[in-house]
């Protein structure tokens, strides 16, 4: 297991409580993303119009064949012996996109193929991502992600197996994929193909680098988490019934996280830096709900 701790800020709600108590992690659709770039590419056009036709020609295919694996539908099909139909229809699908881009008109027909291709290149290769930070004490962070500082950040290690699932964001990187090296992908170039996923999905403006973000691939959703829950670190700001909420549920767990809170540094030459400090073992014995009508009934017996 790897020492590194890496965090997801989160905000309080049913679906935080749900991903502690199923230890599940979710890969969300990078359409929701924050940064209109992120997952975004530019397609260069470097190839003539022919090959362009050739290029959606064969994304569409592609598109159709997942869409329908994805669907059930080609499963039904190989079971009775048709699986033939799905793959002659899909070349019939690919060549009415290669049509469409034909009959463009000569002025809008690049623009419309870099649109189409883009849209079908997304499409293609679409997956969730689980983002995490290497990060735990960013005021921006804990603003942005972690509901105003209200929120938490979970901390999970990464067993070493599965480190190399684990990508690193490249800030600052060309968003610009080429329509050439699209075509090597279909032709089926493994690398071209992986230079292209690192650039659509890992590509993002030197802006986001103090997120110092990492990436992992996954099906869209809610997922079994293949992470180590290692820590919880609660907002500056993070309400203590939310506190109690969540260590009174995680230690019922066998192994439980260490749970932390995140403060000022008292340093007269460090005035706007976070740090976590460990909560006291006796905190939850300490923090218990309370009872108003105890008060009452306690003073009633002091004063008969």
């Amino acid at each position: 297991m790897s020492s590194k701790i890496y965090y997801k800020y989160r905000k309080f709600d049913q679906n935080l409580i749900g991903s502690l108590y199923n230890d599940t992690i979710y890969y969300a659709d990078p359409t929701s993303f924050n940064d209109p770039m992120d997952v975004n590419p530019i397609i260069d056009i470097d190839v003539d119009e022919c090959i362009l036709g050739k290029i959606i020609n064969a994304l569409e295919k592609k598109c159709f064949v997942q869409g329908s694996i994805g669907s059930g539908v080609h499963a039904t099909l190989h079971q009775i012996g048709a699986i033939d139909y799905l793959y002659n229809f899909s070349e019939s699908v690919g060549s009415d996109a290669e049509r469409r881009f034909s009959v463009q008109s000569p002025s809008r027909r690049l623009n419309y193929a870099e649109k189409e291709i883009k849209k079908l290149l997304l499409n293609c290769l679409k997956m969730g991502l689980f983002c995490v930070s290497e990060n735990s004490n960013s005021v921006l962070m804990w603003s942005h992600y972690g509901d105003n500082h209200h929120g938490v950040a979970v901390g999970y290690s990464v067993p070493d197996k599965f480190e190399r699932d684990l990508f690193d964001v490249k800030y600052g990187m060309s968003r610009i994929v080429k329509a050439s090296d699209i075509l090597k992908m279909i032709e089926g170039d493994e690398d071209a193909k992986n230079s292209i996923k690192e650039i659509i999905f890992l590509a993002k403006s030197s802006e986001w680098g103090y997120e110092k973000e990492k990436r992992f691939f996954g099906n869209f959703g809610s997922n079994k988490s293949f992470l180590e829950l290692s820590e919880i670190l609660f907002g500056l700001k993070c309400p203590i019934h939310i506190m109690y909420s969540i260590v009174s549920m995680m230690d019922l767990r066998l192994k439980k996280p260490s749970y932390y809170k995140m403060v000022e540094i008292k340093d007269p030459g460090c005035h706007y830096d976070l740090e976590k400090i460990s909560l006291d073992p006796d905190w939850l014995s300490d923090n218990r709900p309370k009872r108003f009508l105890d008060v009452i009934e306690a003073s009633q017996k002091e004063s008969s």
